[in-house]
């Protein structure tokens, strides 16, 4: 389909509105993938919007109850053998991620507190799941659809100054192997919990159809998850939150359905669960705009002095990464091609 803004969006609105009222799950998982520069972040950013505006123009909340959803467990990760009880002294959790830093396929470490579960990766970049939920609740704003952006799982440039080519590592940031792809995955793992653990009743889903509405509260953890500061050009720790209430989440990143390495493991997870993640790529013919959108925006961002500086850096990173992103990603399970 093509991308012309209102139609499409309008159109991408609706698709998503349909998706949930005839989903027999509370919570539904959109992924928006693309190359750099395709559009990723206008997409999600919109619909982020627009969605919380059609809500808010005709709400239905109801107190959770369960007549209508079917929550079997708060935990969305399963203790097994790797699961530890969170160390008072962080120093030698650091100590543990720094000794495989240069590791793209580094596993998390899990680590479990009073009330929260923390999953750490490289460079102590982390996730937390929180089971009080109390005083989360009422320092936040429910949304009914929330945005996340991969960017904030970009290492942090503390480690990579420790990587064993840093240089390299600074030159071609934003390539795969400069995210931490572990803690990726095991977010989709942790969102494809919670959508799989609300599923509706038959009470649930006749509510659904008539109409959107959001749950005054459900029994399930909300996620704090790390957000990233292009005035520091780094990832900020807890800068989402994800709510329990929350109904849509899009995710929206290059690499999610990438076939190569963690990565690989998210395409898998899709194709179990295809009645609650839906996969969207934004297909791109005019590579020349792309080219001067990404110089502008290293321009804007402060990582290139000049707009000629910024076109060198889409041609030695931004393009190689769009590259791969439009060959090597699983596109068998995506379900719609935006073109742009």
């Amino acid at each position: 389909m093509p991308f012309d803004a209102d139609t499409l969006f309008n159109y991408l609105t609706d698709e998503i509105t349909q998706i949930v009222q005839t989903s027999n799950y509370y919570r539904v998982l959109v992924m928006v993938i693309g190359r750099p520069g395709s559009g990723k972040s206008t997409v999600a950013e919109y619909l982020e919007r627009k969605l919380n505006q059609l809500y808010e123009s005709k709400p239905r909340t109801t107190v959770f109850s369960p007549e209508y959803c079917q929550i079997p467990s708060r935990s969305l990760l399963p203790e097994n053998d790797r699961t530890r009880d969170l160390p008072m002294d962080l120093r030698s959790v650091q100590l543990e991620v720094e000794s495989d830093i240069d590791n793209p396929d580094f596993e998390p470490l899990i680590y479990k507190g009073t009330r929260t579960v923390n999953v750490i990766g490289r460079g102590l970049l982390s996730t937390q799941i929180v089971t009080s939920l109390e005083e989360e609740s009422k320092s936040r704003i429910p949304v009914f659809a929330q945005r996340i952006s991969m960017d904030g799982f970009h290492l942090p440039r503390s480690v990579l100054e420790k990587t064993r080519d840093p240089d390299f590592m600074f030159q071609r940031r934003g390539f795969p192997a400069s995210f931490d792809s572990g803690l990726v995955l095991n977010l989709v793992q942790q969102l494809t919990a919670s959508c799989k653990g609300t599923e509706l009743t038959l009470e649930g889903q006749k509510m659904n159809r008539e109409g959107l509405f959001m749950f005054d509260s459900i029994d399930l953890p909300s996620i704090s998850i790390p957000d990233f500061d292009h005035k520091l050009k780094d990832p900020t720790p807890g800068g989402s939150v994800i709510l329990p209430t929350t109904r849509v989440i899009i995710l929206e990143g290059n690499y999610l359905m990438l076939e190569e390495g963690k990565w690989a493991e998210i395409p898998e997870i899709v194709a179990c669960n295809c009645d609650i993640i839906h996969v969207w790529k934004i297909r791109s013919k005019d590579l020349a705009a792309i080219r001067e959108r990404t110089a502008r925006r290293h321009v804007d961002a402060g990582i290139s002095p000049t707009i000629d500086k910024g076109r060198e850096r889409y041609d030695s990173n931004d393009k190689i990464n769009g590259d791969l992103v439009d060959s090597h990603s699983m596109d068998k399970y995506v379900e719609m091609f935006i073109e742009n």
